[in-house]
């Protein structure tokens, strides 16, 4: 990145993960598991940043494809709308892979989400 802000990319519009090490986690705006990839202000400077990749790294199964069918239909919005409003307390019909935004509630942000990747197919 140029001191004069050219040559970026922006990933995401978050503040989640922020911690006061400065150590944010972009796994999720990035399509992997959550702490898969983090970035470090370096030494609170915030013109320099690093990027850690876990070895482990995950990548994050096919975004809303719920039924594991390998496309993005009405078969995974019936899984969604079946938990709707549900949180990961003890709930009946709480259905942890239909929390896209892992704040533990199926809600409008989930869904939010799951409409992004409409009839897309996974490879």
């Amino acid at each position: 990145m140029e001191p004069d802000g050219t040559n970026t990319v922006r990933i995401a519009n978050t503040t989640v993960g922020a911690e006061s090490t400065g150590i944010f986690d972009i796994s999720r705006e990035v399509g992997f598991m959550p702490g898969s990839i983090m970035m470090v202000n370096n030494q609170g400077s915030p013109s320099s940043m690093s990027v850690l990749i876990n070895p482990e790294a995950t990548l994050l199964a096919g975004p809303s494809d719920f039924s594991g069918d390998g496309i993005i239909n009405f078969n995974d919005y019936a899984m969604i709308s079946m938990a709707w409003f549900s949180d990961d307390s003890p709930s009946p019909n709480w259905n942890p892979a239909c929390d896209l935004d892992y704040n533990g509630m199926i809600d409008i942000s989930d869904l939010r989400r799951f409409v992004c990747y409409w009839l897309d197919e996974i490879p």
